[in-house]
């Protein structure tokens, strides 16, 4: 009978002792929850994180695009105001080549009315 009470005895300790660690398991739970919901947040922050992220990524490569066009369009541009320029310089060179020997004008406006006035005159006496 000894060992009928051991085995009675043994298995009410272990049903006790089940029920004891259920507890503990309950009681865990409850501890695990609050940590569980303070990691789903903070993932659907890192989640919302990223996608802001990737939209500034985005406008990134947009703002490169533009930033590469506008360059390209500046040399574009430069290159032909430099050739504007090397045009223009060239004309002033040729033009300044031909003016290099100035024409000179010499007018007298001294007795030469006056005798064209007479010179008319005594023409219409005639």
């Amino acid at each position: 009978m000894d060992i009928g009470k051991k085995i009675i005895k043994s298995r009410s300790e272990y049903w006790k002792g089940l029920i004891d660690e259920l507890k503990k398991y309950e009681n865990i739970k409850v501890a695990i929850e609050k940590p569980q919901e303070n990691h789903d947040k903070l993932q659907k922050q890192v989640k919302y994180l990223n996608e802001q992220k990737q939209e500034i990524l985005t406008y990134l490569q947009i703002a490169f695009s533009f930033i590469n066009t506008i360059n390209n369009r500046i040399y574009y541009f430069k290159g032909f105001l430099d050739q504007f320029n090397k045009e223009l310089n060239y004309r002033n060179i040729l033009l300044s080549s031909k003016l290099s020997n100035p024409f000179i004008f010499i007018i007298n406006n001294n007795d030469d009315g006056k005798k064209g006035k007479e010179h008319q005159d005594n023409d219409l006496d005639r």
